[in-house]
């Protein structure tokens, strides 16, 4: 008899925004954080307010907006040009194996735990 396992995540997005809300849509990277469990995607949306430090303490895929709008010059197709801005992402017991990509980031700091 096989097994079969299912494996799944949530995409939660992390909006501060004005007037931003739905389903899994977080104001703060804390709150998304909070809601999230292991495995799960915490996009953080582009926005003109920093999004703060969050320190880690599960695996999670953390994903900014990403591309860089100094070197993006079509101009035929409108983009978002704000940045997914964290000022600390820390890493501790539990964040093993996490990724995060996409971000502009205030100070960055290593930490081995």
């Amino acid at each position: 008899m096989a097994n079969f396992f299912s494996f799944g995540q949530t995409i939660r997005r992390v909006n501060n925004n004005a007037n931003v809300t739905g389903i899994n849509v977080y104001a703060t990277l804390a709150a998304a954080h909070t809601a999230a469990v292991a495995g799960d995607i915490l996009y953080i949306e582009p926005s003109t307010t920093n999004y703060g430090s969050l320190t880690i303490t599960k695996r999670l895929t953390i994903i900014g907006n990403g591309y860089d709008t100094n070197i993006n010059t079509n101009t035929s197709m409108p983009f978002d040009t704000r940045t997914s801005q964290v000022t600390t992402l820390i890493f501790e017991n539990g964040s093993a194996n996490s990724v995060m990509m996409g971000f502009t980031f205030l100070l960055i700091f290593f930490f081995m735990i």
